[in-house]
């Protein structure tokens, strides 16, 4: 009896739980995806996510399918997982890659024990009776929707590089572009570290773009700023983060490589001056030789973490 009451309370809680959470993730990616990229195929994922929500909620059948497609996807990706960490480099420049790999290895486990445990629910008896589904005989329906889950992502990623091949090639008289290169770094206060963003293009001026850069903190990963445009021949702040070494004693160096618009939604000229490599020098917990910003006439746009 005390097993039955077990299974009846995880079958309900994957029944309202998991198209609860397609829901609210689908309309989070949904509303970042409009507010700050304007990115249409993430916009698709977000209302991928919410009709499979809805979908679910419902007990459809096609709901149902699509689930299992998605769990055997995601049990799939993170079995490969590790030999993915072994033959690649996933992380970038970070200062310690192994304690990073074991941390996206924990969410890694998580989601696959997710998938797994859906996925398991989804083929059980209770499960076929929700969605008055007839008996899996077979596997080869999981398949199908699985490849048709990666056939969309694969389409999803690839959307945004072919987009930005075509604002490469399309002809320079075609429309006044800008130009974006950060100029340098520079202090506002005692750890406020910013960067001088110049634009030295013939067009542009108040487009949103992201600018990632090392974490300033040593702790590994990528921070991310917002930033605007400025007009052409103008210089604008943009502020990263506040800059301070762990350890009090001793000099110490990092390291720090920073990527104007990584997800090319800022037409230019010239991409290829948008990454670039600084070094900030500490003396003990504080940053050295860093010139202090200039705070007359240059527009501050805060960043944001």
């Amino acid at each position: 009896m005390n097993a039955s009451t077990d299974a009846l309370k995880r079958a309900r809680s994957l029944k309202y739980g998991l198209p609860i959470m397609l829901l609210v993730v689908g309309f989070l990616l949904s509303k970042n995806a409009y507010t700050y990229y304007r990115d249409h195929g993430q916009m698709a994922e977000g209302v991928v996510l919410m009709a499979l929500g809805v979908g679910m909620l419902f007990s459809f059948r096609w709901a149902r399918w699509l689930a299992m497609g998605g769990c055997f996807l995601v049990i799939v990706l993170c079995c490969a997982y590790p030999m993915y960490v072994i033959h690649g480099q996933p992380f970038g420049p970070f200062e310690r890659p192994v304690h990073q790999a074991l941390f996206y290895g924990i969410f890694v486990f998580v989601f696959g024990a997710l998938a797994y445990k859906v996925l398991s629910y989804l083929r059980s008896e209770m499960g076929r009776q929700q969605y008055s589904a007839k008996d899996d005989a077979y596997s080869s329906g999981v398949v199908v929707s699985a490849a048709l889950w990666g056939a969309g992502l694969w389409a999803v990623m690839n959307m945004q590089p072919a987009a930005a091949q075509k604002v490469a090639a399309a002809p320079a008289s075609a429309a006044a572009l800008a130009d974006l290169e950060i100029h340098d770094l520079c202090l506002d206060g005692d750890a406020l570290v910013m960067a001088r963003v110049t634009n030295r293009g013939s067009g542009g001026g108040g487009e949103q773009y992201h600018l990632t850069f090392t974490n300033l903190e040593f702790r590994g990963g990528l921070g991310v700023s917002i930033g605007k445009v400025p007009m052409p021949g103008s210089t604008a702040l943009v502020a990263l983060d506040r800059a301070m070494h762990p350890e009090e004693e001793g000099p110490a160096t990092l390291v720090v490589q920073t990527q104007l618009d990584p997800a090319n939604r800022v037409p230019e000229t010239d991409k290829r001056n948008n990454t670039r490599q600084f070094e900030l020098h500490f003396d003990g917990y504080f940053l050295r030789g860093l010139p202090q910003c200039r705070p007359a006439s240059i527009d501050k746009v805060i960043g944001i973490q």
